[in-house]
This record gives structure tokens, C-alpha cells and sequence, in this order.
């Protein structure tokens, strides 16, 4: 599992007893550990959690026995959260180092938020030939290597703004941690030929002014404009 610093991160654990009976518990390894380290546990029939550092500080803890799972969430994450974490159901408490947790666990590694970066914007549009008067067509405007998200994506017919036959589809994050955005404007094949101009406007917090890629459709001639 990886997160950024400065993310919330969310872990489940779940399980199977039809008595509230155990004692449920979550553990990691400490840095330079090879032991698991008690981190909070809920008492037989409690729903309340206690720490065993006596403080919650980032955590919370939720024990939802009906539906036989547990979470742990860290907020405001920093790379010190990185470690392997456990979860246990036990007939005994652990607060002391422990290794006889199951050999299962989620790993966590939080990385350094990666430097803002502007995005870049790219029109693709349906070449002459693919055009039909009797189908739809569409625009794409493929808005790249941005961070962080989101990007405002507006779509103009000669000017004004176009409220209807938008779709975006999800973010997507490459390795580099590097966002994706498509936002996909369909348009009946008449108002592309009687329109005499689709602009696609980009809005991210790195850009001073938004990015506008337009396509003029007038005279029957498709020119992508800068």
C-alpha cells in the first residue's frame, strides 16, 4: 500500500467469530524491529479501543464486530508510518513486543509528496472520413503529467460554455505520481459541421492563465489551435 505524506490511510482487518470474546489487536514493526510492537487493542466486548502508547495521536481505531472487521486509520501520514502492520485475534492481551502474529500484514510505504507540476493538454478529434450525419461523434481532451489534482476541464461551442454531453472519465496516477485526466465531449455529427469552434479550457493551480486547445470546424476544414 502506498500513500503520500500528509494522506490519510485507511487499513481493514476482518474476521470470523460469532462471540465477542477475543481480544482484537493491531501491531507493526518499529523501525530497525524485527519484533511487532502492540500499537491498540479492544478488550472482549468493548467497542471502545485503547492505545497501548496511552494516546492516540494520528490514529483511530473502529471495531465493528456485527459486521466482523476492524480499521485503522493513520491521518496526516509522514514516512516514519511506513512499516508492516498486523492485525490479531487473541484469547490473551498483548502490549509487549510480540512475534506470533499471523505471517499476513499490509505493508505501508509513504513517499515524499512529489513537486507541483503543470499539466499538459491535447485535443483529439474524429478525422473527416469518420464523420457520419447519422451517428454521434466525440472530442477528447487528454489533459496529462499534472499534480497535484484535481485540473478543471471546461469544454466551449463558439464561445459559450457547453453544459450537456460531458463525461470524465477517473484520475489516473502513473509511477512518477504524475496524474491523467479525459474529459470526453459527444456532439451530433450536424453541430459539428454547422459549429465554427470547439475550445478545450484547462485550469490547475501551477498554470498562471488556463490552457485552451481549440478545433475550427468552419469551411469544413479541422484546424487544432494552440
Amino acid at each position: 500500500m502506498n500513500a503520500l505524506e500528509g494522506e490519510s490511510v485507511t487499513m481493514e482487518c476482518r474476521y470470523s467469530r460469532k462471540t465477542d470474546d477475543r481480544y482484537l489487536i493491531w501491531g507493526y514493526v518499529p523501525p530497525r524491529s524485527g519484533a511487532i510492537q502492540g500499537l491498540v487493542y479492544w478488550s472482549p466486548g468493548s467497542r471502545i479501543p485503547t492505545f497501548v502508547s496511552g494516546k492516540a495521536d494520528r490514529y483511530e481505531a473502529v471495531k465493528d464486530f456485527a459486521r466482523k472487521r476492524m480499521t485503522l486509520r493513520i491521518v496526516n501520514a509522514t514516512k516514519q508510518d511506513s512499516s508492516r502492520y498486523f492485525c490479531q485475534l487473541t484469547d490473551h492481551q498483548v502490549t509487549d513486543n510480540r512475534t506470533d502474529f499471523c505471517s499476513c500484514g499490509s505493508t505501508l510505504n509513504v513517499q515524499a509528496v512529489p513537486p507541483s507540476s503543470p499539466p499538459s493538454v491535447h485535443l483529439q478529434y474524429p478525422p473527416p472520413g469518420e464523420i457520419s450525419a447519422d451517428a454521434p461523434t466525440s472530442l477528447l481532451c487528454l489533459v496529462t503529467g499534472f499534480y497535484p489534482p484535481p485540473v478543471q476541464i471546461s469544454w466551449y461551442l463558439d464561445g459559450s460554455k457547453v453544459l450537456s454531453g460531458i463525461s470524465e472519465w477517473p484520475l489516473s496516477r502513473d509511477p512518477q505520481d504524475r496524474y491523467t485526466s479525459v474529459s470526453r465531449l459527444e456532439i451530433r455529427s450536424r453541430d459539428w459541421v454547422d459549429a465554427g469552434s470547439y475550445q478545450c479550457v484547462v485550469s490547475h493551480p501551477k498554470l498562471k492563465q488556463p490552457i485552451m486547445k481549440e478545433i475550427r470546424t468552419s469551411a469544413h476544414q479541422e484546424t487544432l489551435v494552440n
